[in-house]
Formats: C-alpha cells, sequence, structure tokens
C-alpha cells in the first residue's frame, strides 16, 4: 500500500517581513516610495532579538535607508522572500525571516563601497554638471627678428592676446534632470542587486 503525504506550505512576502516592525499596516511611506528615518534598521530591530550584532556602518547609512525605502520595497513588496511548512513548529519569524535578512545585510555589505563611490562621485561633480563649459585661446606674436639667438621666450613677445568662451551644456532643467536620473540609475542598479533574494508571485 502506498502511502502519500500531504501538507500545506506557507509563504512569506516583503511586505510581511516589514510587517514585523510596522504592526498590521505597512507605512505609507513605503507605498510611496518615500524615504523615512531609521526604516531599514527598524526591521532590523523587529527581525532580530540581538540588532547590536550588525555593524551600524553601512547598514545604518543613510544610502542604504534609501536604497531600502525607495528602491527594494517598491520594487519586491509583493514578492515572496521565504517560506514554512504548516506543520514546522518554528514560527517563521524566527528562522525564515531571519535567514531572509542575514542574506539581504551581506549583500549590503558586499556591494556598498562600490555604490557608496559612485554616488559620491555623483555628489561632488553635480557642482560641475551645472557649470558651463570654457574654452580659452591664447595668442602670442612675437615680431623680433630672427637673424640669431633664441626669441621665442614671453620677453619678446609684442602682442599678447587671450580669449575664453563659456557656453551652457543644455539648459538647466535638462541639466537637472541628468543629475536625478543618474542617481536613480544607480540606485536601480543596486536594487537589482537583490533580486535574486526574492520568489515571484
Amino acid at each position: 500500500m502506498n502511502r502519500h503525504c500531504y501538507f500545506e506550505r506557507t509563504y512569506f512576502s516583503l511586505e510581511d517581513v516589514i510587517k514585523l516592525s510596522d504592526g498590521e499596516y505597512i507605512n505609507h511611506n513605503y507605498l510611496l516610495g518615500q524615504e523615512f528615518d531609521d526604516a531599514f534598521i527598524g526591521v532590523l530591530q523587529a527581525v532580530f532579538p540581538y540588532p547590536d550584532l550588525f555593524p551600524a556602518n553601512p547598514l545604518t547609512s543613510s544610502e542604504v535607508n534609501k536604497l531600502w525605502c525607495s528602491y527594494i520595497v517598491p520594487k519586491y513588496l509583493n514578492n515572496f522572500v521565504c517560506y514554512k511548512d504548516n506543520d514546522d513548529e518554528l514560527a517563521y519569524d524566527d528562522k525564515c525571516v531571519q535567514h531572509f535578512m542575514t542574506q539581504v545585510c551581506s549583500i549590503i555589505q558586499a556591494t556598498y563601497d562600490k555604490y557608496k563611490q559612485i554616488l559620491d562621485i555623483y555628489s561632488d561633480e553635480e557642482t560641475n554638471l551645472m557649470a558651463q563649459v570654457k574654452a580659452s585661446n591664447t595668442i602670442k606674436f612675437n615680431d623680433t627678428p630672427q637673424s640669431s639667438g633664441d626669441h621665442t621666450f614671453d620677453d619678446y613677445v609684442s602682442t599678447y592676446t587671450k580669449s575664453e568662451n563659456a557656453s551652457d551644456i543644455g539648459t538647466p532643467i535638462a541639466r537637472i534632470d541628468e543629475i536625478h536620473r543618474l542617481y536613480h540609475d544607480v540606485y536601480s542598479e543596486w536594487a537589482d542587486e537583490f533580486g535574486g533574494l526574492f520568489m515571484y508571485a
């Protein structure tokens, strides 16, 4: 006689993970893709009994918080992150979610320096992106007789002309749009690093 054993499996989404720290209803800022203070670290503190075991930086950095609030959560909110079989005596938030958040932290640790450097470069260059393109031209004329000796030094220059031209790099709005797009592209690429952790509904 063959016996077939059946069991039910319960899947949990990223939204379920966030509700561990937010309660029954998810913070509306997540739904709007907006950043708010200590969002990511708040989830860690809800999931792990000893959150102090995690290094403060980069997990508490503003870049990671922005990545979590404005990119990871809106992108993966309804995706499954883990599951448990209903005959499993362990609560899902004891093991399943802890494992998921450990993986999230590991990816952050592995990728933070790379993306932080890129973001810092864009931040440092923001003023330059808004500046005008300048070109300078210098003309020196020497009418000293060239019969003998070297008369190419500035001491022999009789006419000296220098000009400089400046022009805008597109319109101000176009340049601002470029800055915002570059920032968005970096964060979007960073969020893609976490794609392997999620199961699609």
